[in-house]
């Protein structure tokens, strides 16, 4: 730290949820404030009960948080979207703070998918496979959503 500066403290809540207003306040108010602080400053799973498996893949995804496709995959995932809904329904993906994460959505319609937080964006064709990779670094429990239905997709949960 620079002789003369104020030290920095952020309080977060523990494991905030998108099913609380609490959660939802903490995304919308805290989790932008601590990109501007962490922005001014120098400086990581289990699939829980959801099939996955791990390999190295591209991803085609962008924002924030979005790595290289070149980037290792710790943990990969598939989710359906078809007819309106997500196949076998909405599911909570959970990884681990680290791990480098890999969703490959395949819709039945055109829309564009977005990963609350980690503003991963990708634009979705029908029929064809598109993903969303980040690094999970954020805790907390994060929806992607599709942008013109606003149809939930799927969880991200990182611990």
């Amino acid at each position: 730290m620079a002789k003369g500066a104020s030290p920095i403290l952020i309080v977060m809540p523990p494991r905030p949820t998108v099913h609380s207003v609490r959660g939802f306040l903490v995304s919308i108010v805290l989790v932008p404030a601590v990109f501007s602080v962490a922005a001014c400053g120098g400086d990581e799973g289990t699939g829980g009960d959801h099939a996955h498996d791990h390999h190295h893949g591209d991803a085609h995804g962008h924002g924030g948080h979005a790595v290289d496709s070149s980037t290792v995959v710790d943990i990969r995932f598939e989710v359906e979207f078809s007819d309106g809904s997500v196949v076998g329904g909405v599911p909570r993906l959970v990884v681990d703070v680290g791990d480098v994460v890999e969703v490959v959505v395949v819709s039945d319609m055109a829309d564009e998918l977005h990963l609350h937080v980690y503003d991963a964006v990708v634009d979705l064709e029908p029929g064809r496979p598109a993903s969303i990779l980040v690094q999970a670094s954020i805790p907390g429990i994060f929806e992607a959503e599709l942008h013109d239905s606003g149809r939930q997709v799927f969880e991200l949960e990182v611990s």
